[in-house]
């Protein structure tokens, strides 16, 4: 019996225009009254994530920054930080290949360096208070995340690369064509849904998943139901999951309203 659905947001349960359908509110009650627990999982910040849902923040949970941080209803986050001297290198690196823009991301707040304030229209949305300092060195704050922005759209092209240099020592995905993300190596969306499942007692063979992009893959095939949206990128290309239909046709809610309504309560 599944007790734990879970789904990204951009390209999976959000419609093409960046909305949610208009009945989720009314699925996550529903889910929540039959003691299933929805998950957001998504690259966005807690901030954008509390804004989407706030009117149902207190019958569900988050993975957020693509699993930097889990939270449970109300419950105090779970932060899984990155240290000091390992953004400083990834900062160093992405300097050095010339291509892609450093952003840092924090529970509440995300920087960019001034000589890259042209991109913070490209991740207005998705991130946390955004601000523009001289140099992103100055930070003392924990870090949760650091993305890698991609202007040109091209971030898949550069994942290989990313992960040949760091996949050994941290967590290396993409979210949307933009994004190249960086977490700690116990960091992901597959484990953020295994921690909830150890707060909830709840197996991941016991949950369901939705995606559409690289971040989304390890969830996919760590749950015991794993769905690819048809309109995912070749970011999952290999990756195992029953195929359903877009995000344009709420794929995602009719396929929920199957598994959790159609089922003996």
């Amino acid at each position: 019996m599944i007790k734990l659905i879970a789904t990204d947001l951009d390209h999976t349960l959000l419609l093409p225009d960046g909305s949610l359908p208009p009945d989720t509110f009314a699925v996550i009650r529903q889910l929540a009254a039959r003691g299933i627990e929805f998950v957001a999982a998504s690259g966005r910040s807690i901030p954008r994530l509390d804004e989407m849902f706030h009117p149902v923040a207190d019958q569900m949970s988050l993975v957020s920054e693509n699993g930097a941080v889990v939270r449970h209803r109300q419950d105090a986050p779970i932060l899984h930080t990155l240290a000091r001297e390992d953004w400083l290198e990834l900062i160093a690196y992405t300097r050095r290949q010339e291509d892609g823009l450093p952003l840092l991301c924090a529970l509440d707040d995300s920087w960019l360096a001034a000589a890259d304030q042209a991109a913070a229209g490209v991740i207005d949305g998705f991130v946390a208070r955004q601000a523009i300092i001289p140099e992103l060195a100055d930070l003392t704050m924990p870090i949760l995340k650091y993305t890698v922005i991609f202007p040109a759209g091209d971030a898949l092209a550069h994942l290989p690369e990313y992960q040949r240099v760091f996949g050994d020592r941290f967590t290396v995905t993409v979210g949307m064509a933009t994004f190249l993300d960086i977490t700690a190596p116990h960091a992901s969306k597959a484990t953020g849904l295994a921690t909830l499942g150890e707060r909830l007692d709840v197996s991941l063979a016991d949950m369901a998943a939705f995606g559409d992009d690289a971040n989304d893959g390890a969830m996919i095939e760590a749950v015991g139901h794993g769905f690819i949206m048809a309109n995912a990128t070749p970011g999952l290309a290999g990756i195992k999951g029953t195929r359903i239909g877009t995000n344009a046709e709420q794929a995602v809610l009719n396929t929920i309203r199957k598994l959790a309504f159609e089922q003996p309560s």
